[in-house]
């Protein structure tokens, strides 16, 4: 008898399985320890249990199983038979070396909870990046769509608009980019589109931020007493950029009075 237990999360075979001798079956896992296993469509249709309760370790959080996704397969570990997807029971704060920074970090149980439950990724689908990495991956994708579709209509107050909203976002995450194309992008929008309108606003408040982020404080107040004129001249009410922009305009201001401009 093979006495290998399965580890991880990649999905599991009927050659995995055992049986006990009333033809049950069940998965011997590391982690979980005997996981129930049913024969749902014939012969090759298996399911783990959704119901099963193994012992938690200390610290740990038990999953909600109904909220995962399992209905997509797991991935392939053999070529010559289906594989089957493996719940996901509890959670443990994992820790994992990130594949882009070669640094330690941890994949915490609420970040768990909101990949596999919220989000309702694959159970199968591991962290290999930490948070730091994983949001400036995400945020590089962005930005080359972004750019792209920049690219497709050059002077499209929308699109340029958009690629500077995430040029600004990848900056401030990873102090990385350029801001003067931010600026130069806005200060495109702004020749195109009519003062006191959202769109208006949007790209000042972006500008602002970007003189701020480099460094340039006095333009970033400007900026920002400028959308506020605009915002009391705006008759249909005030838009989020206005109000982001009326609160950032007040912190600045209150460091400033204090002496402290960083």
């Amino acid at each position: 008898m093979n006495d290998r237990k399965v580890s991880g999360h990649l999905g599991f075979t009927r050659s995995m399985c055992r049986a006990l001798s009333d033809g049950r079956l069940y998965l011997p896992h590391e982690k979980y320890g005997d996981v129930p296993i049913f024969d749902v469509t014939g012969e090759n249709g298996l399911e783990a249990s959704r119901d099963f309760h193994p012992p938690l370790p200390d610290r740990a959080t038990r999953a909600n199983v109904a909220r995962q996704n399992l209905d997509k397969g797991a991935r392939s570990v053999t070529s010559w038979e289906p594989v089957y997807a493996l719940p996901r029971y509890f959670y443990l704060d994992q820790s994992i070396l990130c594949r882009d920074c070669r640094k330690t970090a941890v994949f915490s149980v609420a970040e768990q909870e909101h990949w596999y439950e919220t989000l309702q990724l694959p159970t199968y689908v591991e962290a290999n990046r930490c948070k730091t990495c994983r949001i400036t991956h995400k945020l590089g994708r962005e930005l080359d769509a972004a750019a792209r579709e920049t690219q497709k209509s050059p002077t499209e107050p929308a699109s340029l608009l958009n690629e500077a909203k995430v040029r600004l976002r990848y900056h401030e995450c990873t102090g990385e980019g350029n801001l003067e194309l931010v600026i130069s992008a806005v200060r495109n929008v702004l020749r195109q589109v009519q003062v006191g309108t959202e769109v208006f606003a949007d790209a000042l408040l972006i500008e602002s931020k970007a003189h701020f982020q480099a460094g340039r404080v006095g333009q970033a107040i400007y900026g920002l007493r400028l959308l506020d004129v605009c915002a009391l001249a705006e008759k249909s009410g005030t838009c989020e950029s206005q109000l982001e922009g009326r609160a950032l305009l007040a912190a600045l201001l209150d460091v400033m009075s204090k002496g402290d401009p960083n």
